[in-house]
């Protein structure tokens, strides 16, 4: 009895290494189509705004588990000696996670044999107070040394905090860590923009005859793909009109500048060249606002300020929407409108994401598969071979 319960214990154990040995070259595996997943940009085929959103919808990863998880896959593409003994469970995803902070091709393998039997905490303290190619018997920095901030959200500002960090990443790089983008937040302040005013934020040039449409890019002139010009239409605020034939430019220049009458000089110097602008289409009765103030308004606060998309929870530079596009007939009326984050907005107007229906009735939200968006993903498992006995 007692020499088969020991056999009982061992095969117990045995098949517990087994299973975490397999873990670990699963987990080589996804961190390295992670790479290639976001590489690839296989989140906008489903419409999603960003690739964390696509992990953690399809796969239920949180996104500071998918940054991880990319983070230590590009790390373990120079460390094959510590890639090598994540993939056979010789070390655990944990401890190699800690290790790869640190570790480089030139120091790896001091930091394998000094993490040998260290448990996973063990490794977190060696680590801390350490950078990238500090070896495991150099001094630590004190400054290096993480300290804990626990404070507690209510669910929107909870979201409007992971808005602002993914926000933030945009900006200093998708692979930044939690501290990274903790300081540039400090260092960048992200104001919230009145909700009666046009979402699109950036100057555009748009031709007025062939809807061609231009972005400044470091002193040049760039075109861009047509949605962008499209999403621009929906909702955006015109700023000024240019000549740009060449002929006409060429023979403006040759022709004697006329002193500009007193009212416009006026205006000009009060208001400056946008409010010339304002001041010149009003008289001529031209709207250049795609949304009137009062419809954007009553079309944020029916949407509660945030993007209609289901799911998603961004509260930031919010877009009005035709869900008619206007140059098929659409209206500005709140019924054929829709409020939607930057992010949805392209994936829209990039027909990745298509929406039916009207807010009165209810909208349905489709990727560009056909599919409900967020539907939950569906996987076969493999055949199975039977054997007769």
């Amino acid at each position: 009895m007692h020499a088969a319960h020991d056999t009982e214990w061992q095969t117990i154990d045995q098949t517990l290494l087994g299973l975490a040995a397999r873990a670990g070259d699963l987990d080589v595996e996804i961190g390295r189509w992670l790479i290639v997943a976001e590489r690839e940009n296989v989140h906008r085929h489903f419409a999603y705004p960003s690739f964390a959103e696509y992990a953690e919808r399809r796969f239920g990863f949180k996104s500071r588990d998918t940054r991880e998880r990319v983070r230590v896959a590009r790390a373990l593409e120079s460390l094959p000696a510590v890639r090598s003994l994540l993939a056979s469970g010789e070390r655990s995803w944990s401890a190699v996670r800690e290790i790869t902070r640190v570790a480089t091709p030139e120091n790896e393998l001091a930091w394998i044999a000094s993490t040998e039997r260290a448990t996973v905490r063990q490794i977190e303290r060696m680590v801390a107070g350490r950078k990238p190619g500090d070896d495991p018997t150099d001094a630590k920095d004190p400054l290096l040394t993480p300290r804990r901030l626990v404070f507690n959200l209510e669910s929107e500002r909870f979201a409007e905090w992971r808005e602002a960090g993914e926000a933030m990443r945009k900006v200093i790089g998708a692979g930044a860590s939690d501290d990274e983008v903790f300081q540039a937040m400090c260092e960048m302040a992200l104001g919230r923009r009145d909700e009666t005013k046009p979402g699109y934020q950036i100057t555009l040039t748009v031709c007025t005859r062939c809807d061609r449409t231009w972005r400044q890019a470091g002193g040049d002139a760039i075109e861009v793909p047509p949605s962008v010009g499209e999403r621009a239409a929906c909702d955006s605020e015109v700023v000024g009109f240019a000549c740009v034939d060449e002929g006409i430019a060429e023979r403006e220049e040759a022709t004697p500048v006329e002193p500009l009458p007193s009212a416009i000089a006026e205006v000009l110097q009060k208001a400056g060249p946008r409010g010339l602008v304002r001041a010149i289409s009003a008289s001529c009765g031209m709207n250049l606002r795609t949304f009137h103030r009062a419809t954007r308004k009553r079309i944020a606060l029916r949407d509660h300020n945030r993007c209609t998309v289901p799911g998603c929870t961004n509260t930031r530079f919010i877009d009005g929407h035709h869900l008619v596009p206007r140059s098929k007939g659409g209206k500005h009326n709140d019924d054929q409108a829709t409020s939607l984050c930057k992010q949805h907005h392209d994936a829209t107007h990039d027909s990745r994401l298509v929406i039916k229906g009207k807010p009165s009735t209810g909208l349905t939200f489709f990727d560009a598969r056909g599919e409900i968006y967020g539907s939950r993903p569906t996987w076969a498992a493999p055949a199975r071979a039977h054997t007769e006995t």
